[in-house]
């Protein structure tokens, strides 16, 4: 097990990369443009996937996984290849609430880059997960109406959770026949 310090210092310097990786950040749709390259690989990276079997500090961890993957396919590339996929696959079957939002944008990231995932998914009885989702934040308005009071954290996150469960089916069900039987 790594100590407990050293994981939320790993998790602080990853942040610090994000941060700069964010302002480095250049709109534009020319792959041959200098400023569409990516900044350097986080040597951090394979360190927070192994944070991701703390519980006490998944969380940070998954925002931060899935701040790294909006980065774009280069990141979600890097990810896969250092072994996020069993991670993620294995933690969409917790119980625990508390990180299940975080986890439909990072497969919703992960499916858009790698389709082929949708196998995994089938295979391990994730969609379940998935049809579930598309209900998050209706509970909220079904109790408290149509009035100001938000859902968890917005009506708009929540219907963008939503959306992002509704492109997670759509992916697994594309071109894919168990997929769709399943759904």
């Amino acid at each position: 097990p790594v100590p407990t310090s050293h994981c939320s210092e790993e998790l602080t310097a990853f942040e610090v990369y994000l941060q700069f990786a964010a302002s480095q950040r250049v709109t534009t749709n020319d792959p041959s443009s200098p400023s569409s390259l990516h900044p350097r690989p986080p040597s951090q990276l394979p360190i927070v996937l192994q944070v991701l079997l703390s519980q006490g500090h998944r969380v940070r961890a998954l925002h931060l996984l899935n701040q790294f993957l909006s980065l774009g396919a280069w990141a979600v590339n890097l990810a896969l290849s250092v072994g996020i996929f069993p991670y993620v696959l294995k933690l969409l079957n917790s119980h625990v609430d508390d990180y299940k939002n975080v986890l439909i944008g990072i497969w919703a990231k992960i499916l858009l880059f790698d389709q082929s995932c949708q196998v995994d998914l089938v295979k391990d009885g994730s969609l379940p997960h998935f049809i579930n989702h598309l209900n998050w934040g209706l509970e909220h308005q079904q109790q408290h109406g149509n009035n100001n009071s938000s859902p968890p954290d917005n009506h708009d996150d929540a219907a963008e959770q939503r959306v992002m469960a509704a492109f997670i089916l759509s992916s697994i069900c594309r071109h894919y026949p168990l997929g769709q039987s399943e759904c």
